[in-house]
């Protein structure tokens, strides 16, 4: 039986993650594996941790790297019909609203960042509020990420930026990421004897 949409969602959005906490020092299969879609344990373990988690397979030099997104970031992933980016600024009641409040509650003092599938134009969106955009700013200054910020009545702001763009702009270890070891370590192959 194939997967469905949402969760080959989740897997390309930790590989994404995997690739951006990488940071350029790590190529192939390790850069891979770092964060993976979360192992289907319940709505709790969700809950407490987000759609991501540290890969099972994540290589001992990036553990940190990925201890240190685990610990700071909850991430929820939404392949949905239901997201039209215009139909937020349009529809008061459209459910995004409700997934942001669920994954902010969820979140507690990590950052909340919510991706979901742009429909039907196939973009990947980043969600996030105004405590992640403070993080954001103070570390790459207010306008080194280009945003659509919406304010809805009496809540936060959210900015929603591509998600390729802001990997591509935003260095983790300017985030807090430890730094990534270069070094001559061989690329697991999924063919390698134990």
């Amino acid at each position: 039986m194939p997967d469905s949409p949402w969760k080959k969602f989740e897997r390309l959005t930790a590989v994404k993650f995997s690739n951006w906490l990488a940071q350029d020092a790590v190529k192939g299969v390790e850069a891979d594996r770092i964060i993976s879609r979360q192992a289907l344990h319940g709505r709790m373990v969700e809950n407490i941790w987000g759609d991501l988690a540290v890969h099972p397979k994540c290589s001992e030099r990036m553990l940190p790297a990925a201890a240190w997104f685990m610990n700071n970031v909850m991430t929820d992933c939404k392949n949905r019909k239901a997201f039209r980016l215009p139909g937020i600024l349009s529809a008061a009641a459209h459910p995004f609203w409700q997934w942001w409040e669920k994954l902010r509650n969820d979140a507690g003092l990590k950052k909340a960042f919510l991706v979901a599938m742009n429909q039907p134009s196939k973009e990947h969106i980043l969600a996030y509020g105004e405590r992640e955009a403070a993080w954001i700013w103070d570390a790459f200054g207010r306008h080194a990420i280009p945003s659509m910020d919406i304010i809805r009545e009496g809540r936060e702001r959210v900015s929603f930026v591509i998600l390729e763009d802001f990997l591509s702009i935003a260095d983790p270890v300017a985030l807090g990421c430890p730094r990534v070891e270069v070094g001559n370590v061989p690329e697991e192959t999924e063919s390698a004897s134990p």
